[in-house]
């Protein structure tokens, strides 16, 4: 896993000869916020405006579901205003008739409406020193991403022949073949590969590699004859900053599409939306000093 939730690889050598170990994470913990909900509280004002340390949406804390559970990493989402808690000691403690509340998203997914005494963000000193619930996460394997890209070879042999369906992608694809004389192209900077492991980006890209310039086979459609002037280098460059971003673009729209419960106006927004939002557990972890 990487330290903030996707990384940039802009060396092709690099990311062809690096092998990260497997993490050893597990299953995930899932968050029961059922509770905190049958005892959600009862707006009273929204004029009260939400704290000014605080990053909204996005921004990264430490969060309890309910009053004596653990603290576990999660983002700001909104700021729902002042609120009265529903509890049986409220009548009589008038300082818990209102309290500032949020939503907040746990990294299991989950959501909940919280005070803002259930949470630290990362410039409170307890930030760094409250006992965190105990997280186990999965890292999507190479044997489970294989069917999805095998799934996205059409739109993938279409780029290699410079005909993407997406114009920036096109764009892309030229500018390297116009300028792969001149030296090593200068990858763009919104290049993103998402919260993938190095170990199987390494392991998409050698299968690229393979299928593209050692063993090629039939193909949807014939492959720009200028990549084959490419030298062994520009080749793998090639590979990790045109190819390798685009087939993580596609198979995330597939993704994102088959999970959506409604039609998605932009798959591709949201599929690089998705791509560019870090890990919370490793930020975390990054911003507590653990990484």
């Amino acid at each position: 896993m990487s330290i903030t939730g996707f990384e940039t690889l802009t060396d092709a050598a690099e990311l062809l000869l690096r092998c990260c170990q497997p993490n050893s994470f597990q299953n995930p913990i899932v968050i029961h916020t059922s509770e905190l909900s049958k005892h959600s509280s009862q707006p009273t004002s929204t004029d009260a405006p939400a704290d000014d340390d605080l990053q909204i949406p996005g921004g990264p804390i430490l969060c309890k579901a309910k009053a004596k559970d653990e603290y576990w990493p999660a983002y700001l989402l909104n700021y729902l205003g002042l609120r009265r808690p529903k509890s049986e000691t409220s009548a009589f403690n008038p300082a818990s008739l209102s309290e500032k509340y949020y939503l907040v998203q746990f990294f299991d997914g989950t959501s909940a409406e919280v005070p803002r005494s259930f949470f630290f963000t990362s410039i409170e000193s307890d930030f760094r020193t409250i006992k965190v619930g105990r997280i186990y996460t999965t890292e999507m394997k190479y044997k489970q991403f294989l069917p999805k890209l095998i799934s996205i070879l059409p739109d993938v042999d279409a780029v290699l022949a410079g005909e993407a369906s997406d114009d920036s992608v096109r764009r892309r694809h030229q500018e390297f073949l116009q300028n792969q004389g001149e030296g090593r192209f200068q990858p763009h900077e919104d290049i993103i590969y998402g919260q993938y492991s190095d170990h199987l980006l390494y392991e998409v890209a050698a299968f690229l590699t393979d299928r593209y310039f050692k063993r090629a086979g039939p193909l949807v459609g014939p492959i720009d004859p200028r990549i084959f002037q490419l030298s062994e280098n520009q080749k793998l460059a090639y590979i990790s900053d045109v190819i390798l971003p685009e087939v993580l673009v596609l198979v995330t729209i597939k993704d994102v599409v088959q999970d959506a419960s409604t039609p998605v106006l932009n798959p591709r927004a949201a599929a690089l939306n998705s791509l560019k939002t870090p890990d919370i557990v490793d930020l975390v972890k990054r911003l507590r000093g653990c990484a």
